[in-house]
């Protein structure tokens, strides 16, 4: 990108970051009453107003808020999208925003094998669905009965050969299947960093996909370890094969770990043994420690990959920041206990 463009979406996501809830606004609202004075005060913030309009809380299932306020973030994905001129970057975010579209299956996938119906409007999931040449029918998706006839309804899409190929010779659980997703993400990420990206801004991906993949990878290690069992052999095939300061032979270690103990141990001998001294919060330790990535990565590389992509982290843990806060208020927890649950 040239400088002026630069200067353009560095400007565009600083305005961006601008309007992102503040320490004070996640009090105010965690300081609510009820969950219908939350949303009447996120209605006043213009990032939501326009997404919660006809909002009735008291009607509404668990997650029904959460979805809403996600559907902003592919408006702020394609308000920088805009801004981004070359297109070697825009290709690059379109597979970063992918993401996004993964959870957006991984939940259909949940409705499915649930059996229940979903709060989303097909029109919703579309919006969700970023990518405008994605090529995912999302009405047949939706009316999907079985893993079968969703994996059918899911032909000619990017995702398609991804899940196909788990059903020639086996049938895959619905843990396999979201795995299967995640992993064709960072194998994605990985293999269009070198195609698309300059030598700074592929040096900061790999540094916030490779974080990411030692993070999960440890995190996913214990809680297939202490809540299925899995170790050795049967937990290798659900580890990421990218990694950052996390050494192979250390990741090792922890996967031929037969007693949580021993597991406990050699995390505690690793890079991220602060990070994960409290098994209690595996997921909020996770998100802390991503968020510190993101924002390492802006100060060491200062390129327009980290800035973009630190701001779509920055916004979808706002949206999970609020969630939290929501269940909190729903349940008339206090203030200062609904602010423990908050990464900031």
């Amino acid at each position: 990108m040239s400088s002026a463009k630069e200067s353009a979406l560095d400007a565009k996501i600083a305005a961006m970051r601008s309007r992102l809830l503040k320490t004070e606004d996640y009090l105010a609202l965690a300081s609510c009453q009820s969950v219908t004075e939350l949303a009447a005060k996120l209605k006043g913030y213009s990032n939501y107003s326009y997404v919660l309009e006809g909002f009735d809380p008291s009607s509404t299932r668990r997650g029904f808020l959460e979805r809403r306020l996600s559907l902003t973030v592919p408006e702020d994905f394609k308000s920088i999208y805009r801004f981004v001129g070359d297109f070697r970057l825009r290709g690059y975010l379109d597979a970063f925003f992918l993401k996004d579209e993964i959870d957006t299956l991984k939940f259909i996938l949940n409705s499915v094998c649930d059996q229940r119906e979903t709060d989303y409007t097909p029109t919703e999931i579309s919006t969700l669905l970023a990518n405008e040449t994605s090529r995912i029918d999302v009405s047949k998706l939706l009316k999907s009965k079985s893993i079968p006839e969703f994996l059918e309804n899911l032909k000619g899409a990017e995702f398609y050969p991804v899940l196909a190929k788990k059903y020639q010779n086996e049938t895959p659980t619905l843990f396999e299947l979201k795995f299967e997703l995640d992993l064709y993400y960072f194998l994605h990420l990985d293999s269009l960093a070198k195609k698309f990206l300059d030598k700074q801004n592929r040096k900061a991906m790999q540094y916030i996909i490779g974080s990411d993949a030692d993070l999960k990878n440890i995190m996913w290690t214990y809680r297939l370890h202490k809540f299925h069992g899995m170790y050795g052999n049967a937990l290798f095939p659900f580890l990421i094969p990218l990694r950052h300061r996390l050494k192979k032979s250390a990741l090792i270690k922890m996967v031929e770990c037969k007693t949580i103990p021993e597991l406990e141990s050699e995390i505690a001998n690793s890079p991220y043994a602060a990070t994960f001294a409290d098994k209690t919060i595996l997921e909020k330790k996770y998100y802390e420690a991503a968020l510190t990535v993101f924002r390492r990565a802006r100060l060491l590389y200062n390129s327009a990959i980290s800035h973009a992509t630190a701001y779509i982290f920055l916004k979808e843990l706002e949206i999970k920041n609020i969630t939290s806060i929501t269940e909190g208020v729903r349940y008339k927890l206090n203030p200062q206990k609904i602010m423990s649950y908050v990464v900031i």
